[in-house]
């Protein structure tokens, strides 16, 4: 598990390991300064939780280009924009 997070910490930048960092912290109630050396220390699931929060971040870094793309992409596509309530009936 250590080893997969390490990985995982390759594709983050210092900005990004410092607030995962900070997070893990808050969420631990202790100060984890560097999250690579302190890694041996965490327990199995402080090691499921780490690599869960690092694995979000990285799958948003990944897919949020897309979503905004795929949004401008939409804005000249005449969507549906009325919204109602109530039974759908057979014809």
């Amino acid at each position: 598990m250590i080893n997969t997070i390490i990985n995982l910490c390759e594709k983050l930048t210092e900005k990004e390991m410092k607030m995962v960092s900070d997070a893990l912290s808050k969420v631990f109630e202790r100060r984890i300064q560097s999250l690579i050396p302190e890694l041996q220390t965490f327990t199995q699931d402080e090691l499921v939780v780490t690599s869960n929060v690092i694995s979000g971040l990285i799958l948003t870094k990944e897919n949020v280009p897309d979503i905004i793309e795929v949004y401008e992409q939409s804005k000249s596509t005449d969507l549906p924009n009325k919204i109602s309530f109530g039974r759908m009936t057979k014809n």
